[in-house]
């Protein structure tokens, strides 16, 4: 489960290591770059910092990085912070030359 203090946001519904989104309850949406994308339009692999919207909290930036594994899959990775970004990134290039 992917739960904070302000709510239970998502949980993990199969043996696949990744959470799907409680959209009954919050609206989710990604700040990628300079652009922001509701979480249900980003692609595989696209990833950005999360912000939760509730009737509580309107438009929350959590702190946390979140990335898409495609068809409503999504696995948070970490809290936004420089060490974070950079493991992220060496990740992503280190894997994306297997693919």
């Amino acid at each position: 489960m992917y739960i904070a203090t302000e709510g239970v946001f998502a949980q993990q519904l199969d043996e696949l290591p990744y959470v799907t989104p409680n959209y009954d309850s919050y609206l989710f949406e990604v700040k990628t770059g300079n652009s922001i994308k509701l979480l249900s339009d980003l692609k595989r692999g696209d990833w950005g910092n999360l912000i939760i919207s509730s009737s509580m909290f309107p438009r929350y930036e959590i702190g946390d990085l979140v990335e898409s594994a495609g068809k409503n899959y999504f696995r948070i990775f970490g809290r936004r912070k420089t060490l974070t970004l950079l493991e992220h990134k060496l990740y992503r290039l280190l894997v994306s030359r297997f693919l």
